[in-house]
C-alpha cells in the first residue's frame, strides 16, 4: 500500500512564506527564529527528500528552499556567537544581505549536490 503523497509546492510555499516573515521584524535572530527555521529543515528533509526520481530543476528548486529556511538557523547561530565573544552587532542582526546571500548560495549548492550524488 502505497503512503500519502506530500504536496511538494504546498511545503515549498510554506518554507518560503516563513523566513520571509521572520525576515521582515528587525534585529538579531533570537531562539524562536532558530526553533521555526529548525522546524522547517526537518519538514523539508523528511518530506521534501523522500522521492529519488526529481527533475534537475525540482532537485534545484528544493535545495533553494532548503537553504532558504537554513537562514534563520545560521543568522541565530552567528548573532549568538557574536554576543558571546563581546562582538554584538547592536539592534540589528550581524548578518547583512550580502551574508544571507552567500550562506544561500553555499547552503543551495551542498543541499542539490548531496541530492544528486546520492539519488543518482
Amino acid at each position: 500500500m502505497a503512503g500519502p503523497r506530500t504536496d511538494i509546492a504546498a511545503l515549498a510555499a510554506a518554507a518560503i512564506a516563513v523566513p520571509v516573515t521572520l525576515f521582515l521584524t528587525s534585529g538579531p535572530y533570537d531562539a524562536t527564529d532558530f526553533i521555526v527555521g529548525l522546524t522547517l529543515l526537518l519538514l523539508i528533509i523528511g518530506f521534501g527528500y523522500t522521492e529519488s526520481e526529481r527533475s534537475k530543476w525540482q532537485r534545484a528548486a528544493i535545495a533553494g528552499v532548503f537553504a532558504l529556511a537554513s537562514l534563520p538557523v545560521v543568522g541565530f547561530t552567528v548573532d549568538s556567537l557574536a554576543v558571546l565573544r563581546g562582538l554584538g552587532c547592536g539592534p540589528a542582526s550581524c548578518l547583512n544581505s550580502w551574508w544571507h546571500l552567500g550562506v544561500w548560495v553555499i547552503v543551495s549548492v551542498a543541499a542539490y549536490s548531496i541530492d544528486y550524488f546520492q539519488n543518482r
